[in-house]
Parts: C-alpha cells; sequence; structure tokens
C-alpha cells in the first residue's frame, strides 16, 4: 500500500450554519479490481477518534465508510440518493445524501474527489454539504 496525505476541505451551509472545516490525514492508498482505496485513522480534531475511514472510488462513485467508535457508509454518485445510518454507541441517526455534483480527476499522483451534495440527518432541515478530498502521495516532491 501506498502512503498518501489525505486533505478534506468541507463547507457546509444550513439554515442557521455555515462551516468551512479543513482536516489532514495519512493513510494508505491502494488500487483493487479498477478501484482506488485509502484508509486512515480519525483523530480528535474530528470527534472521530477510534474510528477508521475508508474512502472508495471509480470513475463515477465515491463511497466513505467508517468503522469502530462509530459506523456509517456514505455512498455518492450523480443524481444518487443514499440512506443510511450514522450509528454511534448511544442511537442510531438516519441520514439522507442527494449527491448533486461529483468530479473525479487524476493528475500524476494527486487525486481530487470532490462532492456536492445535500443532507438531512435525523429528520433536520436540509443542509447544502461541498466536499474537496485530494489525496496525494506523501513524499511527492521529494525526489
Amino acid at each position: 500500500m501506498q502512503p498518501v496525505k489525505i486533505t478534506i476541505d468541507s463547507h457546509a451551509k444550513g439554515l442557521n450554519a455555515d462551516d468551512c472545516l479543513q482536516t489532514i490525514f495519512f493513510g494508505r492508498m491502494s488500487e483493487r479490481d479498477g478501484k482506488f482505496y485509502v484508509v486512515y485513522e480519525e483523530t480528535s480534531a474530528t470527534g472521530l477518534e477510534g474510528t477508521k475511514t475508508t474512502i472508495k472510488w471509480d470513475n463515477e462513485r465515491i463511497v466513505i465508510l467508517r468503522h469502530g467508535k462509530l459506523e456509517h457508509r456514505q455512498e455518492f454518485g450523480l443524481g444518487f440518493t443514499d440512506n443510511s445510518l450514522y450509528k454511534t454507541p448511544y442511537m442510531d441517526i438516519p441520514v439522507v445524501a442527494r449527491t448533486k455534483k461529483i468530479a473525479i480527476t487524476r493528475d500524476d499522483d494527486i487525486w481530487k474527489l470532490c462532492v456536492e451534495y445535500s443532507t438531512e440527518i435525523g429528520g433536520d432541515a436540509p443542509n447544502e454539504i461541498s466536499l474537496k478530498i485530494v489525496i496525494e502521495e506523501e513524499n511527492k516532491g521529494e525526489h
């Protein structure tokens, strides 16, 4: 597995919120049967410490899987509506995500996964989310 740096920029807009967050992780990437996988451990900065996240993608879909302290599977594809459960030790929270835009690009050893979607969490009013995930070789440019 290839060591990688993962930078995630998220922007959420809702009725009472307009939040931007950037997080950086270090993990490993692999490819199997035309699908790419990145695995990393969440940190206390995200509030998900004790959870392993896997991002899986191909040319049309992105799937984010979380296992550990929290359990969640969320899938994105153009025009796709994902109904899932965000499972915590205390309760299961229903999540509906409707993908509006998705772009998956590769430039040399740098992947950019961009998704825009609306999400309803636990029946609350929808939020608009813009998510940009940049995956690059950890030692890129240090030759």
